[in-house]
């Protein structure tokens, strides 16, 4: 559908919800594996530093609570494109069977190629990512940052000895720490 990297959650019901580039999408796994599309998520990245969309296959996504998905930072589609990042963040809630949009305070810092985890305690936190394009760290995001859905807001975490971009990860380790490592192109 659309794009590479197709963010994909199982919604209350047992439908599948997507979004890919800027469609948003249901599968339902009982039926004949045809996709429905839930409509357009905003728009198309595009290579404008005027408040770039948080869409494409650069942006971190999670499901925070039962058929509730954030949806931060982005602006792009696929690795060679230098366009600038996201600052952006949306909550898609599908509980009611079609995607209802609601827009969150920004980032402190745009990024592309983030990782997002939900923590113990229900809030996200968004790692690593670069401000444009993906130049191998040279416009790096090293502070991590934490969005509490209570309250819609961003706070400013640890900051990462390294660049963590393309291809990198984020875990939840069981001691409730957190495991950020790999990425890049080519390294490190």
């Amino acid at each position: 559908l659309r794009a590479s990297y197709p963010r994909a959650w199982v919604m209350p019901g047992g439908k599948v919800f997507g979004v890919s580039a800027e469609r948003m999408w249901s599968l339902d796994p009982a039926g004949n594996g045809s996709l429905t599309v839930q409509g357009v998520f905003k728009g198309a990245p595009s290579s404008s530093a005027t408040n770039p969309l948080n869409v494409g296959a650069t942006n971190g996504a999670v499901m925070f609570d039962i058929g509730k998905v954030l949806i931060a930072g982005g602006n792009g589609s696929y690795n060679g494109e230098g366009w600038p990042a996201s600052r952006l963040a949306t909550v898609i809630d599908m509980n009611s069977g079609t995607p209802v949009l609601t827009e969150q305070a920004p980032m402190a810092n745009p990024r592309r190629y983030s990782n997002a985890l939900v923590l113990p305690d229900g809030k996200v936190l968004m790692t690593g990512g670069t401000r444009r394009g993906n130049n191998n760290g040279a416009d790096a995001v090293y502070a991590a940052e934490i969005w509490n859905p209570e309250t819609g807001a961003w706070s400013t975490a640890a900051n990462a000895a390294m660049y963590r971009g393309y291809h990198s990860t984020s875990a939840l380790l069981p001691n409730g720490t957190v495991l950020s490592a790999g990425g890049g192109t080519p390294g490190p």
